[in-house]
């Protein structure tokens, strides 16, 4: 769809790397809307259906994520010419960034540079290069490379964020679901009166709201007096809001009662 067709026009492999996720939805618009994301090993893809082609797909901000932005700089005087200084943040952009930015998609792709050059360790192999922040990208120079169309390369934002948020362990997004929904991430937060222990037995039932736009959880078999926190996954299809659901085997006379919200995006 509209992500490979961003990908093939803007660089392909050698600009952001290969998928390294499905599409899925984080809650990361306003209000923590859902918008439908996927990380590359480079940055992470987001569709903005509100926007007018061509600029439905963008760019995370994983430059300004990762690193927040300098203070700006005063228009450097010494760099080899010619340099250009972007007044909308304060930074310089000069030599072998400079003219990677220019041909591999300018603003529209890195945005504006939020820091000046200076050298970094690199959490993936723990060596240092001169690296260069931008709103949606960092930039750094491998100068193995030299004298090839990759001695500046993009940093692995994207493998780095999903890293952190356990999508290589396995796990799947805090909140969320596939662009299919064939699964559906959340977080039970259970609140209810007394300090009873969890029992071996009973289950819980993900379910639509009323208006099949929320799930909530049911609980079946479980007395009151607990406290549960946790993060949870559901594959396949969840049960709509009038639809009967199978009682536990150990409680098959058992009410379900006590949800909270689990999550603020799913639809059926």
């Amino acid at each position: 769809g509209s992500f490979l067709q961003y990908w093939q026009e803007h660089g392909g492999l050698s600009q952001f790397g290969y998928p390294i996720t499905e599409e899925f939805t984080e809650p990361l618009g306003p209000n923590s809307a859902p918008i439908m994301v996927q990380y590359f090993q480079r940055n992470r893809f987001e569709h903005h259906p509100e926007n007018q082609p061509p600029n439905e797909v963008l760019l995370g901000t994983l430059g300004q994520q990762f690193l927040p932005a300098d203070a700006p700089s005063a228009k450097a005087t010494s760099l080899p010419a010619p340099a250009v200084y972007f007044p909308e943040t304060g930074h310089n952009l000069s030599g072998e960034f400079k003219a990677y930015w220019e041909t591999h998609g300018g603003l529209a792709i890195h945005g504006y540079p939020v820091t000046e050059p200076f050298e970094e360790r690199s959490e993936l192999d723990g060596r240092e290069y001169k690296v260069q922040y931008f709103e949606r990208s960092r930039m750094e120079l491998h100068p193995e490379n030299r004298g090839t169309e990759y001695e500046v390369l993009l940093g692995q934002l994207g493998r780095q964020l999903a890293g952190a948020k356990g999508y290589f362990s396995g796990a799947y997004p805090r909140y969320g679901h596939a662009a299919d929904f064939s699964w559906v991430s959340g977080v039970v937060v259970i609140r209810l009166s007394g300090a009873h222990p969890l029992p071996n037995a009973g289950c819980f039932v993900i379910q639509y709201d009323e208006n099949d736009k929320e799930a909530k959880l049911q609980l079946v078999g479980y007395p009151f007096g607990y406290e549960y926190n946790s993060t949870f996954t559901v594959f396949g299809r969840l049960l709509r809001h009038d639809e009967d659901y199978r009682r536990c085997d150990s409680y098959p006379n058992a009410d379900g009662y006590g949800y909270k919200k689990i999550q603020l995006n799913p639809t059926p």
